[in-house]
């Protein structure tokens, strides 16, 4: 696979971004769980990027690096959040609300922490620009890989312990910096060296992994319910994320993975569609935030279809327009750099 607009990737993309819209409309147990590998996939895929992109570029200095992660990620989060908080007061005034945010939520939420409740996967990604330098290094002999191999399965073992042995944390400072950074930045870190080579694997090997990661899940599953007497949803082994909601969302990702290798992906019915969806995602994604709140706000009474189906389709439509509108400025700029700029944090 590669990127010079090959729309592999942007389909992977696509896909993670219909799921994670999907589980905030409250779907039936048996969908949520199905879908439960979205943001896994979108770290997998992050990490794939990463690695192409960067082998033909020349290397530039960290520092302007993580200045162009900030551009990338924080700056159009902020001015979304901007519009966000602004709107909000409009639309209480017109539905006869209170205005629901407080001032410490709408900082929590700029800070990436938990604020909103929907921005803390921007803060994933960009934690893991703060390493990705470091884990996404080729590697230069087979050696080599196996040693990255068998580091990241050991930092991951280390995690798993951390999590299940350690004592939590008795003081809100300390217990926020290890559930927003340390067990965020550890078991994603993993994922995006996963991604890192996951996107060189053949098919036999991407179905291997694939098998024997469902494996996983489904041992875990049988002792969950054996336990518990019920299917317990990887879902509720996601904060901080563990080995039963990882299991699953790397043997779904690496079947993805090998579909878009297969020779029947350009057959897929509506590919370009949702390869767009994967080229607009951060705004989609925003958008549909938005159109989320509102929903709530008005107190819409509709299945989880109807209900995704409209928040889906309005999100799409405003990101298109947008993307649209940008494309028809662009022109009117002189200056090269500008005109990268808007696109970077318009259409991203």
């Amino acid at each position: 696979m590669n990127t010079s607009r090959d729309d592999r990737f942007d389909f992977l993309r696509g896909i993670g971004l219909i799921c994670i819209i999907l589980a905030h409309v409250d779907p039936p147990t048996l969908v949520h769980q199905l879908r439960s590998f979205d943001v896994s996939l979108i770290v997998l895929v992050a990490g794939s990027v990463f690695t192409i992109s960067e082998a033909g570029k020349r290397q530039v200095g960290y520092g302007k690096y993580f200045v162009g992660r900030l551009i990338r990620l924080v700056v159009p989060t902020w001015i979304f959040l901007t519009f966000f908080f602004l709107m909000e007061v409009p639309i209480s005034f017109l539905l006869q609300q209170p205005y629901p945010f407080s001032e410490a939520k709408i900082i929590s939420s700029f800070l990436l922490m938990k604020g909103i409740g929907y921005v803390w996967i921007i803060r994933i990604l960009l934690f893991i620009s703060l390493i990705a330098p470091l884990i996404a290094k080729p590697s230069n002999s087979e050696r080599e890989s196996i040693v990255a191999y068998v580091f990241a399965f050991v930092v991951y073992a280390a995690y798993e312990m951390m999590v299940h042995c350690l004592p939590e944390p008795n003081t809100p400072t300390l217990k926020g910096f290890v559930d927003d950074f340390l067990y965020t930045l550890i078991p994603y870190g993993c994922i995006f060296f996963l991604g890192t080579r996951l996107h060189t694997l053949d098919e036999k090997t991407l179905l291997r992994l694939a098998t024997f990661s469902f494996l996983i899940f489904a041992i875990i599953s049988i002792n969950l319910y054996a336990t518990e007497g019920r299917f317990v949803k990887t879902q509720a082994y996601k904060y901080p994320p563990t080995i039963y909601y990882f299991s699953y969302a790397i043997a779904a990702s690496s079947i993805l993975y090998r579909l878009v290798k297969s020779n029947t992906f350009p057959t897929i019915p509506g590919r370009a569609q949702i390869a767009f969806l994967g080229r607009s995602s951060i705004w989609v994604y925003f958008w549909h935030i938005q159109i989320l709140y509102l929903v709530k706000q008005i107190g819409l009474k509709t299945g989880f279809g109807l209900k995704f189906l409209l928040i889906f389709s309005v999100s799409v439509s405003i990101a298109f327009a947008q993307r649209h509108a940008i494309e028809r400025v662009l022109p009117l700029l002189e200056k090269r750099s500008s005109k990268k700029l808007l696109r970077t944090i318009f259409t991203g």
